[in-house]
């Protein structure tokens, strides 16, 4: 697939041609490694996004059931008569 890019200011396309010089690429190879670079880390940024959200409704999830532990083991202690200093 081809992209065409207009109204670029000469400034620019130098910078490019002396970067893609300085690696021994043309200017096509250069941008186009630039290009599937950007997109691949675009959709790295995505899947990181998406699992530190996941990370953090997991430490949610597991405060709550920590929470919900203790309660529990609070209530089992008053049925069963046994004191806090007992255990």
């Amino acid at each position: 697939m081809d992209i065409i890019i207009r109204n670029i200011g000469k400034e620019y396309v130098k910078a490019i041609d002396e970067k893609a010089k300085a690696l021994n690429m043309s200017r096509n190879e250069f941008l186009n490694r630039y290009l599937i670079g950007y997109a691949h880390h675009r959709e790295a940024l995505g899947r990181e996004d998406r699992l530190e959200k996941f990370l953090n409704e997991t430490q949610q999830q597991m405060l709550a059931f920590t929470m919900l532990m203790d309660m529990m083991t609070d209530t089992l202690r008053e049925l069963s008569g046994l004191d806090d200093d007992e255990s």
